[in-house]
């Protein structure tokens, strides 16, 4: 959704929490957001929250909250890694650890979610399968605080490392799978086995991922890649087979 102020690069963008800016998404069609990344320790982001579900309210718009917290539920950084973190995941954590952040976690819902716009939470973007034991803790806190409430994680597409689908985002593919040799040569048979995994380990709600079918490849100015069917028509057939929502992704956009 639209941010307050923020400096990208050495760059000052405007605050476009704006009723506005909102409207132009209402008028798209545009009936659920998500928001730009909250910290519920911080005033300002608190502020910009509240501020930019006030304007949803008023436009008759859908808000989801993403809280920073939720991921902590993937990972927790422990020191500086290789990669710039270490991640010391969900299920080697003390049971002290876990308590903790399942009281953090229900504290920070239970500040926003009695607010009428309040539809649920992104929970987590782009998880691997070594995630999937903290989101599904993270789900039962959320379930149980906000009944009726939506709880959204957003899956990442078929051409994907297998580094990746094991440790999510923020570990970057293995370096004998440059990002041209994934997107070329796909594997869905590798996200078949992720996919189960999710399906059995947090039970979502709702199935969503994030693919984008239209790109420049090298030489190929206009390509069109196999995920756009492939990877629904997988997704959505085991999606009725289990009584999943099914959230389709579209990649739009323009000059």
């Amino acid at each position: 959704s639209p941010e307050g102020t923020i400096t990208v690069n050495g760059v000052d963008y405007p605050d476009r929490i704006t009723e506005e800016q909102f409207k132009l998404l209402k008028d798209c069609g545009i009936n659920v957001v998500y928001s730009h990344e909250i910290f519920m320790d911080d005033p300002a982001s608190v502020a910009e929250l509240f501020k930019a579900m006030d304007i949803c309210e008023k436009l008759g718009l859908v808000y989801f909250v993403r809280d920073y917290i939720t991921d902590q539920y993937c990972w927790k950084t422990t020191g500086i890694g290789k990669d710039g973190r270490q991640q010391k995941l969900y299920n080697e954590w003390t049971p002290e650890e876990k308590a903790a952040i399942d009281a953090k976690f229900e504290a920070n819902l239970r500040v926003y979610k009695d607010h009428p716009a309040f539809g649920g939470v992104l929970f987590s973007d782009e998880p691997g399968s070594a995630n999937f034991e903290g989101i599904r803790a993270g789900k039962a806190v959320f379930d149980r605080v906000c009944p009726g409430k939506r709880f959204y994680v957003n899956l990442f597409p078929m051409y994907t490392s297998a580094y990746q689908l094991q440790y999510g985002w923020a570990k970057k593919g293995a370096e004998t799978d440059p990002e041209y040799q994934v997107y070329v040569h796909t594997n869905l048979d590798r996200f078949k086995h992720h996919f189960k995994q999710f399906l059995e380990i947090v039970d979502p709600d709702i199935v969503s991922y994030d693919a984008y079918p239209f790109a420049r490849l090298r030489d190929a100015k206009n390509s069109v890649h196999r995920v756009l069917w492939d990877m629904t028509q997988y997704v959505t057939s085991e999606c009725r087979k289990h009584g999943k929502e099914y959230w389709h992704f579209l990649q739009v956009g323009g000059r």
